[in-house]
This record gives C-alpha cells, structure tokens and sequence, in this order.
C-alpha cells in the first residue's frame, strides 16, 4: 500500500513463489516515480528484499505481522480516522 503527495492510495497484492520478485519491481518502479519516505515488511518472507532495497539506499524497517501489533491495526482501521 502507498500514498502519494495528492493523497492517492494505491495497493497491489502478490501470490505465490515469485511475489517476493514482483514487489521488488514493484518498489524499485515507485521509487523512480516518487520520494519513498519509508518502506515496512515482515522478516518472514521480505528479509532479503529489505536488505537489497536498503543497500539501494531506501529507508526499511521491520514490522513483524504478530497478533500484538496487526490487531491493533486492523481495529485502527476498521475504525476510520478520527474514532481513537
């Protein structure tokens, strides 16, 4: 998912074997187009990907998808903004 100086959203969902190889395109495709501020992924199957974006020179930083920190986050956005 990401979000653009005009506020457009955009989201992309990858499966199978070769999604890791997609969002790298994916990533390294936005990054010539916009200012990526930030990229998170979850160590499980992004950890390679992170290293590799990161040597490129782009900011990553985990977020493990664990019960404690993406229940959360779903409750946040179900929720809508501005009902915390």
């Amino acid at each position: 998912m990401w979000i653009n100086a005009d506020h457009h959203v955009g989201c992309a969902i990858h499966h199978g074997d070769s999604a890791v190889l997609e969002i790298a395109d994916q990533v390294r495709a936005l990054a010539a187009r916009f200012e990526i501020r930030e990229i998170t992924f979850d160590m499980w199957r992004a950890g390679q990907l992170a290293a590799e974006l990161e040597r490129e020179g782009l900011t990553v930083s985990a977020y493990p998808q664990t019960d404690t920190r993406v229940i959360p986050a779903s409750a946040d956005s179900q929720a809508g903004p501005g009902s915390s």
